[in-house]
């Protein structure tokens, strides 16, 4: 089984091991089989012999064996008489590390960056832009805040928009980090920078990694090296600690969303919501509009499918509306949540005398809206950020490869809506 699926096991003799960071070189092999075994076809049932990949990757049989050792120790691979490492487990990644969050809705401690030691760091993202114009999205926010502390202590960021055809090759990213002596980056986890990791890290690089949602987080946090810090988002606790706080007396919750951002982001705040008003005896509808897949439209795609999707959503359900003293409407985002605005309006109900509105998002481009939101908090991203970056200076060569992880919470704007 091993000398089949010639081009699967190439992908594990193109990892790199590097000699010149604190790490030992069986840790490193270790998180990177890791990264690759979830790429894998399901035939690929075995790693290389650890006589082979030894030889591939120029390390000793000591190191190999040591690595594999580890996986069979995690429970990864067992090996099989005449046979070499089977892989028995896939799922690894949907069972995150423990993690350390702040205490509930606590702000990061202001970190104290040394003077005029902090270099340059990377912030790497997937802009909702090809090119790299800056716009509203919450990377660039996060990277503002990183730049505002940095420049005062000396420091810089560098931008690496991987939408971008010049930031899409990781090599290409090295060679710039090389050449501008970057040894720490900030990213913000999608399907392409995941992509561009684990040569990112293979090279000793020092990863904060952003997570917005709590199963991005969750399917993905297995997978990282002790090289990479977390940083997630807790959107489920805020909206319902929100909810229970600032609208106790709602009897009934209309929580309206879409196909598309269903699975992505709109599905853990839902079963979170749905759990909130079970235990409190408060009646909850999911509306789930059809719309086309923004990624798969592209530059076609216009927004005002998701206010459609707002407005054709809370129509339908508008008896429910009617039939509750207190109905709260919440939208998975902004858009949407101005079409039910416009949808109630319509049907003859006032906002927010007759039914309160709440979005997501904090856009500013709706501003005039004066719509209820939350808000990403990039301000306590950015914090928490710089406090794992303060970590790395402080001692660089000599500091802990064990991961850390942070947890930030969107906080509550409250406006004419509510």
């Amino acid at each position: 089984m091993q000398t089949k699926n010639g081009k699967a096991m190439d992908s594990f003799f193109d990892i790199t091991i590097n000699a010149e960071i604190h790490q030992p070189k069986y840790e490193q092999l270790k998180y990177a089989i890791k990264t690759r075994i979830v790429s894998l076809p399901e035939q690929v049932e075995y790693l290389p012999y650890e006589n082979d990949l030894a030889g591939k990757l120029g390390v000793s049989r000591q190191t190999v064996s040591r690595a594999y050792a580890e996986l069979r120790k995690d429970g990864i691979i067992e090996t099989v008489k005449n046979r070499g490492s089977k892989i028995i487990n896939r799922d690894f990644r949907r069972k995150p590390t423990v993690i350390a969050p702040q205490s509930q809705f606590a702000q990061p401690v202001q970190p104290s960056l040394p003077e005029q030691a902090c270099g340059t760091i990377a912030a790497m993202f997937n802009s909702d832009r090809e090119d790299s114009v800056r716009t509203a999205y919450l990377p660039w926010r996060v990277t503002d805040v990183l730049e505002r502390n940095l420049v005062e202590k000396g420091g810089s960021v560098a931008v690496y928009n991987t939408r971008s055809s010049e930031w899409q090759d990781a090599d290409k990213i090295l060679e710039s980090f090389r050449a501008n002596k970057i040894r720490w980056a900030y990213v913000h986890a999608s399907q392409r920078t995941m992509q561009l990791l684990p040569k990112l890290a293979e090279a000793g690089v020092r990863l904060a990694m952003q997570f917005d949602t709590l199963s991005a987080y969750g399917e993905m946090a297995g997978l990282f090296g002790p090289n990479v810090n977390l940083v997630q988002l807790n959107n489920p606790y805020a909206l319902c600690r929100t909810v229970a706080t600032e609208f106790a007396d709602a009897d009934g919750i209309l929580y309206l969303t879409n196909n598309h951002d269903k699975k992505k982001w709109s599905d853990e705040r839902k079963l979170a919501l749905k759990q909130y008003t079970e235990t409190k005896g408060i009646e909850f509808h999911e509306v789930v509009e059809n719309i086309p897949n923004p990624l798969e439209q592209g530059d076609n795609f216009h927004y005002s499918k998701w206010h459609k999707a707002g407005f054709d959503g809370v129509c339908r359900q508008i008896d429910f509306v009617r039939q509750c003293k207190r109905p709260l409407c919440i939208g998975n985002n902004d858009r949407t949540a101005v079409g039910v605005v416009d949808g109630l309006v319509e049907n003859g109900l006032r906002v927010p005398q007759d039914v309160r509105v709440i979005g997501y998002d904090n856009l500013s481009e709706l501003r005039s809206y004066n719509l209820s939101t939350f808000d990403f908090n990039p301000e306590a991203i950015g914090q928490a950020i710089l406090g794992l970056y303060e970590r790395h200076l402080n001692d660089p060569e000599h500091e802990p490869y064990s991961s850390r992880a942070v947890t930030v919470y969107p906080k509550f704007i409250r406006r004419m809506t509510t």
